[in-house]
C-alpha cells in the first residue's frame, strides 16, 4: 500500500483471514483480485559476451524419484496473498495490490512472461524440471477473480516499516577500511549450467543473471574485502560423463560453491560425486523431491521449491474449486508417477476421493485413458503430462467431456500449463505451475533486456543463489567448506529483512541476523535447503490460442 501512494495510486483494500479446519474438507478461500497483463519493456541491442536471447521456448528435463511424500499436519490456514519485496527503486507495478500475512513480505506474484511461449519437451527426456515446495507447505492462498474480499483477521496486517532501497546495481556501502582477503581465499562461483546442447537456451539467461549479481556483490565492496569470481561450467544435455567432467574441471578451478545445476539429475550426479563432497550447492530449478533427503551433509539447497508443494497446492485448488471426486491422468514416467502421488496425498489429506489414478504412455495411444475416467463420473479431472496434454483434451471432448464451467473442469498442472493446439480443443482448460511476477523487478529485468534478453525465466532464483552464497560467506566469515554450507540457509530466514547484498552486508556488519528476500524471495530456507515459501500461477483458457491473463490466478503456499 506505501508503494502504491508513493506512485499516486489509490492503495488497493486489503484482507486478512485465517481458518484454523480442524476437518481438512472444510477449506475456503479468498478471491482478491485479478491482475492486468502488464507491458513488457522492449529489449535494448544485444551487448556482450552473452547477449544473445534464448533461442526458442525453453524445455527441462529430468529423471525423478518418487518417495512416498512425508505427512502433512492437518491444520491449515488460508489467506490471502503475501505482500511482495518491494521494488528496488520504491515504485509500485501498475494494478498490484499487496496484502500481508503475519506481517511478513511474501514472494513476487507469479506472472507468465511471453504468454505465447509454449514449454517444449523433447522426446529423447524422460522428465521435467519441477517447481513446488517443501514437505511443511500447508497454507495456501488464491487471489485473483471477480470479488474483493474486505474483512481482517485479528492478525497484524503491515508492517511497521517497509525497506526502501536504491536499484541493487546502484545501492552503496559506507566507505570501511579495506579488510584483509580471506585466509582460504576469494569466494570463487561456479555457474554450471548447460552451455552448449538442447537445453542451452534456457540457460542463457541464467548465466548473465549470475554474472550481474557477481558484478553488484563487487560494486558493493565483495565478499571478506576481496571480489568475488565467477566460473562458468557446461552440463550439457544430462550427461553424467560431463556434469563430472565439468565439475572436476570446476573443483580445480578453487570454486567454493556451485549455482546449478539446471535439473535434478544433474544435482544428484554432484551429490553422489566424491570430489565435490566440499561443495556448496544451490540450485535455481531441481525441484525433485527425492533431492530433499538426498544429502546427509547439509550442503544442497535450491532457490526453486520442490514438487511436494506442487502438488498440495493443486489438490488446494482443487477443493476450492469444489471437486470431491478427482479423476487423474499421469504420464507413466517418475516425473507423472512422483507428483501424483503427492496430489493424491494431500487431496486425499483434505477430504477428497480419488476414482480414477490412470497412467498413459506419452508415446502410445493415449485412447484408453479415457474409458475408464468416464465410468467413474468424476468432478474434476487433472492431467499431469507435456504436450500431448492437448491430443487428450481433444479425446474427452470426443467422449462428451467439455472443460470448464458448463461441463467437467480440467486441470494441468506445472510442465503442461502451456500448450499448443486448436483453441476449440483448449477452450475451458485451466493449469497451474510456478511462476514469479517480473513487473515488481524492474530494475533487473531492465539490466537483462538490455543485454537482448526477452524471457526471464529463473534468472532471479540464479541472482539470488550467487547472492546468498556470498552472504553465508560474510556471516560465516570462511569462502568454502561445511561452515560456508551451513550458513547458507540462515541468512534467508528469522532474522531482519534485507533486499539486497549491499543492503544485506552493512546490516551483517552492523551485527544484526539477516533474513535476505531478493528479487524471488522471501525464501526461508529449510534445514533440508528447501524454500518454505512458493508461489504459484493458474491460467485458464477461454477459446485463445494461449490463457487470458486476465483470468490470471496467484496461489501461494506457505
Amino acid at each position: 500500500a506505501q508503494a502504491q501512494q508513493a506512485s499516486g495510486m489509490a492503495p488497493t483494500s486489503m484482507m486478512i483471514e485465517a481458518i484454523e479446519v480442524p476437518d481438512p474438507a472444510g477449506f475456503d478461500v479468498d478471491r482478491t483480485r485479478t491482475v492486468a497483463p502488464p507491458t513488457v519493456p522492449s529489449p535494448a541491442p544485444p551487448a556482450g559476451p552473452r547477449a544473445g536471447p534464448p533461442a526458442g521456448p525453453p524445455s527441462v528435463a529430468a529423471p525423478v524419484g518418487a518417495p512416498a511424500p512425508s505427512p502433512v499436519p492437518l491444520t491449515a490456514s488460508v489467506a490471502p496473498a503475501p505482500a511482495h519485496r518491494p521494488d528496488p527503486t520504491g515504485a509500485a507495478p501498475a494494478g498490484q495490490a499487496d496484502s500481508v500475512v503475519a506481517g511478513e513480505p511474501a514472494r513476487a506474484l507469479p506472472y507468465l512472461a511471453g504468454v505465447g511461449a509454449v514449454l517444449v519437451v523433447l522426446a529423447a527426456v524422460a522428465g521435467f524440471v519441477l517447481f513446488g515446495g517443501d514437505d511443511d507447505a500447508d497454507e495456501v492462498a488464491v487471489a485473483g477473480g471477480p470479488e474483493v474480499a474486505e474483512e481482517e483477521a485479528d492478525q497484524p496486517a503491515t508492517t511497521d516499516a517497509t525497506p526502501t532501497t536504491e536499484a541493487v546495481a546502484t545501492t552503496e556501502v559506507p566507505a570501511t577500511e579495506p579488510a584483509a582477503p580471506p585466509v582460504d581465499g576469494p569466494l570463487t562461483v561456479g555457474a554450471l549450467l548447460p552451455e552448449t546442447g538442447s537445453l542451452a537456451s534456457l540457460a542463457e539467461v541464467m548465466f548473465a543473471a549470475a554474472e550481474l549479481a557477481v558484478d553488484d556483490i563487487n560494486a558493493a565492496g565483495g565478499v571478506l574485502g576481496a571480489d568475488v569470481e565467477l566460473v562458468t561450467g557446461d552440463s550439457k544435455d544430462l550427461d553424467e560423463e560431463q556434469v563430472r567432467a565439468e565439475t572436476e574441471r570446476l573443483i580445480q578451478a578453487s570454486v567454493d560453491v556451485i549455482v546449478g545445476p539446471l535439473t535434478t539429475f544433474d544435482s544428484r550426479v554432484m551429490l553422489e560425486d566424491p570430489n565435490a563432497a566440499e561443495l556448496a550447492i544451490i540450485s535455481p530449478t531441481a525441484t525433485s523431491s527425492d533431492l530433499t533427503t538426498i544429502d546427509p551433509d547439509g550442503r544442497f539447497f535450491r532457490t526453486s521449491p520442490s514438487e511436494v508443494t506442487m502438488g498440495h497446492v493443486t489438490a488446494q485448488v482443487l477443493i476450492d474449486s469444489g471437486i470431491d471426486r478427482l479423476a487423474v491422468i499421469h504420464i507413466d514416467d517418475a516425473y507423472g508417477r512422483n507428483l501424483s502421488e503427492n496430489l493424491r496425498f494431500r487431496y486425499a489429506q483434505m477430504g477428497g476421493v480419488v476414482v480414477v489414478d490412470q497412467s498413459y504412455d506419452a508415446f502410445g495411444d493415449v485412447a484408453p485413458v479415457t474409458a475408464e475416467l468416464i465410468e467413474a463420473g468424476p468432478d474434476g479431472i487433472v492431467i499431469i503430462g507435456f504436450e500431448e496434454t492437448s491430443d487428450i483434451l481433444g479425446l474427452l471432448r470426443e467422449a462428451g467431456i467439455t472443460p470448464g464451467p458448463d461441463g467437467i473442469p480440467v486441470f494441468g498442472v506445472d510442465a503442461n500449463q502451456l500448450l499448443f493446439g486448436d483453441p476449440a480443443v483448449l477452450d475451458g482448460y485451466r493449469a497451474i505451475g510456478s511462476r514469479i511476477d517480473y513487473r515488481p523487478l524492474g530494475p533487473f529485468t531492465d539490466r537483462l533486456a538490455a543485454l537482448g534478453f526477452e524471457r526471464f525465466e529463473w534468472s532471479p532464483e540464479t541472482y539470488d543463489a550467487t547472492v546468498i552464497a556470498a552472504l553465508a560467506a560474510e556471516v560465516s566469515g570462511v569462502t568454502d567448506g561445511p561452515e560456508l554450507s551451513a550458513a547458507i540457509a540462515g541468512v534467508t530466514r528469522d532474522g531482519e529483512k534485507c533486499f539486497d547484498f549491499a543492503e544485506c552486508k552493512r546490516m551483517i556488519a552492523e551485527g544484526e541476523d539477516i533474513d535476505y528476500d531478493g528479487l524471488a524471495g522471501p525464501y526461508e530456507l529449510t534445514d533440508d535447503g528447501d524454500p518454505r515459501v512458493a508461489s504459484y500461477l493458474l491460467v485458464t483458457y477461454d477459446g485463445g490460442e494461449s490463457p487470458n491473463p486476465e483470468l490470471n490466478q496467484y496461489v501461494f503456499s506457505r
